[in-house]
């Protein structure tokens, strides 16, 4: 239960006096933005800290992501001015630290009491607006505040924290606090004599505020960058939250891998919320440039189950999220809790990736072959949730727009409150006043709302098959120079809905300077003789495979396929294989791993998936590089798999021998990343945006086996580090210049927790 705490009456007339005299050059970045020129006397938001689950503030000892956050891009000429009020708690001094990137105090003290502290902002709201008289001329000056100042040292972001009661160490967190006024300024000093103020640079991943009363506002804008370089403003439009904390990010509520899950209110606090920074001014366009939304470049749909699953292939130019529209009813639009067909999927890699779908429709009936209706896929840009912690009623709703880049069509705002008190939803879009709750449902609510432009759409028919052509797959060989070699060319292919027929295979036509091809139907074998006198190389042969069908006017169904035939000096030992020489080894944050012995000739691993352990389908190839003499591990991530899915399907490898012998190894079986409660204290990354290098401070319980790893934006593991068993307090740099772009996540394990941590790589 809230109560309300009253304060001098000055806090209230603010908005009243400032206008009157304000400069019309604003230098300030903090409560003038919290608190937005000409809006009511009852728009109020202070920063706030100790407030309970959710509310802790930008505390000493907190998880970095509740940090606020200057960011420094040139410490050669700029410096940070800063000042501030303490305004609760009133019987207890407040402490602040400013700590640069690498974890360095480069200032710290007691939060201004009195007029006689330095850094003191008077709570009339003027000196507010106008900033430091330091950035003023001799006519503003007087309407400023003498700020603090400090000259960084390093480039990145600098974090402000508080504590109440003790300069140095976390100490009494059950008492809650209030700044007010705040202010924040970064200054260009190129030309001493006319400092620029660099505004854009003020931010956090989780603003913790508070509107002093039940019936006050909230009346600020927000803005954010996605990972598509997109700035998008959102605002607050007269919420009426008391206290409460905002954050942005790209799943939502919740973050388990279940997109359409995790995008749902909650009555929960959850604290992977905060993730984008949350910027109080634009981003500063140098630093957070505008980038070009993704691309689909082609979509396609296979109506005939792969596995267990119907495919539709999307072709995109980047990483992203998709939105997927199947309209059974063929009405031409989608309609929600209906038989169509909607979700959301992430393409985890550029190129083409298999969307599945079980073939149901909306209300879980199996939809017969035959059936026919569209498939639309939208490549979303600007993907951006929007949760807030505890906002008590929204009788206004949100209002935003996309600042950057132009161009982009009108975004919709979507939320699904099902799961509260709120107890509303909206999947179609809206366009302005969106998502309203009153009567105190949003009481300890994570109240979640989203937003997406559609940066490309391509929509085209389907229709569920009643006959399916052959799989025919890939083989590949090796033959010696001038010698010859034979291909069980039908061993892994695989039958549609009627039996393959050998005698349909038709070679295409090859170059006769590179050897001759023959296929014998009755055999089922494909000859391969070389031609003299030619050099290594691979020559790739390609073949035609029909099934026994005659369902479409006569003609059966057919399907292309590769043979790979590598000529060489030396080609390996033709025996067959041990089982006990083979064994698919762990699975590990989302890696299969396996050796092969020195002794194993294989040309190419074939990596199955099967969600029930027993019907297996291909999902990656692997070559086995057999000219390295010597045992060889190898590793290989499932494109179609995120480490934090729970679902847990069974793995195996496949190897087909040189003289055609098929192999298989032990499944294994996939187990999700746990995050139990544990004895993990802190993990850290900074800076965030990050360039060259990446710092990550963690600690841990040293009774505890511990290891570091980084995954990049497909998966990959692009770093790795056990821990030192002794002391799992450390801090490690990385060389990232030769990352790619894009978000990465950080994951700090021991025997009893993950930490898990996100950081943008710019």
């Amino acid at each position: 239960m809230k109560r309300f705490i009253p304060f001098p009456l000055a806090a209230f007339l603010l908005h009243a006096a400032f206008f009157v005299c304000l400069p019309s050059n604003l230098n300030a970045e903090g409560t003038a933005q919290l608190m937005p020129a000409g809006s009511a006397s009852s728009c109020i938001s202070y920063i706030q800290g100790n407030d309970g689950s959710g509310k802790e503030g930008s505390t000493f000892g907190r998880p970095s992501t509740d940090y606020i956050y200057v960011h420094i891009a040139n410490p050669s000429v700029e410096r940070i001015f800063y000042g501030f009020t303490r305004l609760q708690p009133s019987s207890k001094s407040l402490y602040y630290k400013i700590t640069d990137p690498n974890g360095t105090v480069i200032s710290s003290g007691r939060v201004p009491e009195t007029s006689e502290d330095a850094g003191y902002i008077a709570n009339d709201g003027v000196q507010a607006y106008a900033g430091p008289k330091q950035l003023l001329d001799d006519f503003q000056a007087e309407d400023g505040y003498q700020a603090i100042s400090c000259t960084p040292t390093v480039a990145g972001d600098y974090s402000i924290t508080f504590n109440v009661g003790d300069p140095d160490e976390p100490n009494d967190l059950s008492q809650r606090y209030y700044i007010h006024p705040f202010d924040v300024t970064v200054a260009d000093y190129t030309d001493e004599e006319e400092p620029v103020v660099k505004t854009g640079r003020l931010f956090s991943r989780k603003w913790h505020l508070n509107t002093n009363s039940g019936s006050n506002q909230a009346c600020m804008n927000f803005y954010a960058w996605t990972p598509d370089s997109t700035v998008v403003l959102m605002e607050m439009n007269e919420i009426q939250p008391f206290g409460y904390s905002v954050s942005f990010n790209q799943y939502g509520a919740d973050s388990t891998g279940n997109l359409e899950e995790d995008r749902k209110s909650r009555t929960k606090v959850n604290s992977v919320v905060p993730q984008y920074p949350i910027f109080l001014n634009e981003p500063d366009s140098i630093l957070f440039p505008t980038g070009t939304p993704g691309t689909l470049e082609f979509v396609q749909f296979n109506g005939c189950i792969t596995g267990e699953e119907y495919c539709i292939f999307v072709g995109a130019d980047r990483t992203g999220i998709v939105n997927v529209f199947i309209d059974v009813d063929s009405n031409g639009v989608f309609d929600p809790d209906s038989v169509d067909v909607g979700f959301p999927y992430e393409l985890t890699h550029a190129g083409e990736t298999c969307i599945p779908w079980d073939g149901l429709d909306g209300q879980g009936n199996p939809l017969p072959p035959g059936t026919s209706g569209a498939v639309t896929v939208e490549f979303l840009a600007a993907v951006l949730h929007f949760p807030i912690w505890d906002p008590e009623n929204h009788q206004q709703g949100f209002n935003f727009s996309i600042i950057r880049p132009s161009g982009l069509p009108i975004p919709r705002m979507f939320w699904d409150n099902t799961a509260t008190p709120i107890n509303t939803q909206n999947l179609t879009g809206c366009f302005a006043n969106c998502n309203i709750w009153d009567g105190g449902k949003g009481n300890n609510v994570m109240v979640n709302t989203w937003l997406h432009s559609v940066s490309s759409r391509i929509t085209l028919p389907y229709v569920i098959e009643e006959i399916c052509p052959p799989e025919p797959k890939n083989d590949t060989t090796c033959v010696l120079f001038n010698n010859s070699v034979q291909v069980e060319i039908l061993n892994n292919d695989v039958p549609g809905t009627f039996a393959l027929d050998p005698s349909s295979i038709q070679l295409a036509g090859l170059d006769r300077s590179l050897g001759r091809a023959d296929y014998d139907s009755k055999s089922q074998l494909l000859s391969f003789s070389v031609a003299e006198n030619i050099e290594a190389q691979s020559v790739t042969l390609t073949y035609r495979l029909c099934d026994t069908s005659t369902y479409y006017g006569g003609n059966p169904l057919c399907r292309p396929a590769t043979i790979k035939v590598e000529v060489r000096d030396e080609c390996p030992n033709l025996y067959p294989l041990e089982p006990k020489n083979f064994v698919l080894e762990t699975w590990e944050n989302n890696h299969l791993t396996w050796q092969r012995p020195a002794e194993m000739r294989v040309e190419e691993f074939q990596i199955e998936k099967s969600h029930d352990g027993l019907a297996f389908k291909l999902c990656g190839q692997l070559p086995s590089q057999m000219d390295i003499d010597e045992n060889r591990r190898y590793e290989f991530k499932d494109p179609e798999r995120d480490p934090f899915d729970q679902r847990q399907p069974h793995y195996r490898i496949s190897v087909k021998t040189p003289n055609g012998q098929l192999l298989r190894s032990n499944q294994v079986q996939f187990i999700p990343i746990s995050q139990k409660p544990g004895s993990i204290n802190h993990l850290q990354a900074f800076p965030n945006p990050a360039a060259k290098t990446l710092n990550i401070r963690y600690q841990a319980d040293p009774s505890s086996p511990a290891e570091l790893i980084v995954f990049g934006m497909n998966g990959q593991k692009v770093y790795q580090s056990a821990l030192n068993s002794l002391a799992h307090t450390n801090q490690v740099e990385l060389d990232i210049q030769q990352w790619a772009r894009g978000i990465y996540r950080i994951l700090l394990r021991t025997g009893l927790e993950t930490a898990i941590v996100s950081v943008h790589v710019q």
